[in-house]
């Protein structure tokens, strides 16, 4: 599992204001109750505009070796762009993360509007691999449904690539659930881990019983 960390930051700030522990401590903590860490990264920054948007439109243009969209995408401000993308693993409907012209993404990569297979593409859809988030160019980076509105607001998503930590759940529950060993390190982590209901039948009896 890959969980960016300002992602993690923010859901555990949610319900422990103040929350900030440094990425290395977190592995640290992971560790010590019994998550397998196999990497932590660091990532390169997003500079520019990054925001989130919403697909309204798409167009298959024919003619090409390859499948090639032009989307027409709702970034929030009443106006529409079109970016020319070649992945086919979205729909009309889906909230995309777009780099708009003069992003500049992980590796140096400067976006620019360009004219491409006969239109002016305004943009980038990201991919996760693009993002820094993953190595998979396959297809775009498609987000739940509910995760953001589309517009600037969603800027936060260039936090996304300050760090990424790669864990594994051990096979045992118990061992996954295993909370109090939270509190020494990062007591407000466990503030808001304590609220959750625990999953596994020995975290439920140990909550019972008040240990």
């Amino acid at each position: 599992m890959r969980v960016p960390y300002s992602w993690l930051r923010e859901v555990v700030s949610a319900g422990a204001p103040g929350w900030d522990v440094p990425a290395g401590e977190l592995e640290q903590t992971l560790v010590r109750i019994g998550h397998e860490v196999e990497e932590v990264t660091a990532l390169g920054p997003v500079d520019g505009p990054l925001t989130m948007g919403r697909v309204a439109a798409i167009e298959e243009l024919t003619g090409f070796k390859k499948p090639i969209r032009a989307c027409l995408v709702d970034l929030g401000d009443g106006a529409e762009r079109e970016i020319v993308c070649g992945a086919t693993n979205f729909m009309v409907g889906d909230l995309v993360v777009v780099a708009l012209p003069g992003t500049t993404l992980p590796g140096g990569f400067t976006i620019t509007a360009r004219k491409t297979y006969g239109r002016t593409s305004a943009g980038m859809i990201c991919s996760a691999a693009e993002l820094a988030l993953a190595a998979d160019h396959s297809g775009i980076l498609v987000l739940p449904p509910g995760t953001a509105e589309p517009g600037p607001t969603a800027r936060v998503c260039s936090d996304w690539t300050t760090w990424s930590s790669t864990w594994r759940s051990p096979p045992t529950a118990a061992t996954a659930c295993r909370c109090e060993a939270w509190p020494e390190r990062s007591p407000a982590l466990m503030t808001w881990i304590s609220s959750t209901p625990p999953t596994c039948r020995r975290c439920r009896w140990r909550q019972r019983r008040g240990r």
